[in-house]
């Protein structure tokens, strides 16, 4: 371990946030793990010690860069899309409760302020929805842990409630893209809210019936994997029910 002294104002090495308050802090830079540890209280000869102690042990908890609000917060727009930091993130990941699309940018990307209003387009077109959240973190400000971080800006993926399960978006970004894309992985708890908000006429009922229909045609001809399919096959059985249902009642009508 080598011992450096800087002046954190004027460092670029300067974990952002620890010295805004003027007093002297010490950091281990890990530069083979990509790593940064901060001591625990005022710098003393015993807390130095047990810095680098505990650092030689493997015992410290990285130290994670995080910006803005520790909750989930709901920000501008409407409040349509959730504002994250790292520890808000963090704590998304263990909502098990609702899906989540979460675009990573970084302020100074312009292409990420060029696609934003498709992204809010998409929150509102899904406002309202239970079981489901729009949100978005700046990646370059916030440390994430290394599983979730991504190789460029922006990038969006979307999170099923287990977290585990995420797909990246990949292709031109449009609301439209966007929409189709959220559609195609959500649970058919928050889908059959779709068809209770946007299928009400006859004809638009028989049309979604025909496309479910070539949908699981479509599904049944990929190499899925048996838990995957098993939960498409309940998703069909789910909004085939639901239509037919609310076909009869406009049959009634």
């Amino acid at each position: 371990v080598n011992f450096v002294a800087l002046d954190g104002r004027h460092s670029e090495f300067a974990p952002p946030g620890l010295l805004s308050d003027g007093v002297p802090t010490a950091v281990i830079y890990a530069a083979k793990d990509e790593a940064q540890y901060v001591i625990r209280g005022p710098v003393t000869a015993p807390t130095l010690k047990k810095l680098v102690v505990d650092f030689t042990d493997r015992v410290l908890d990285r130290h994670l860069n995080s910006v803005g609000p520790d909750s989930i917060t709901l920000g501008s727009s409407d409040s349509l899309v959730a504002e994250l930091s790292s520890r808000g993130f963090r704590k998304l990941m263990l909502d098990t409760t609702r899906d989540a699309v979460v675009l990573f940018y970084a302020s100074w990307c312009g292409f990420c302020k060029a696609i934003y209003h498709h992204f809010f387009a998409t929150a509102r077109f899904f406002r309202g929805f239970k079981g489901l959240i729009f949100a978005r973190v700046d990646a370059f400000k916030n440390d994430l842990p290394w599983e979730f971080t991504v190789q460029q800006y922006p990038t969006i993926i979307f999170f099923s409630r287990k977290k585990a399960d995420s797909v990246q978006y990949s292709g031109y970004i449009t609301t439209t893209r966007l929409v189709r894309f959220v559609l195609r992985h959500l649970r058919h708890e928050v889908a059959r809210q779709l068809v209770n908000t946007l299928c009400d006429s006859r004809l638009c009922l028989l049309r979604s019936l025909r496309k479910l229909q070539v949908w699981r045609l479509r599904c049944s001809r990929l190499n899925l994997p048996p838990s995957r399919l098993a939960e498409t096959h309940r998703r069909e059985k789910t909004l085939r029910n639901m239509l037919l249902s609310r076909l009869r009642r406009r049959g009634r009508s």
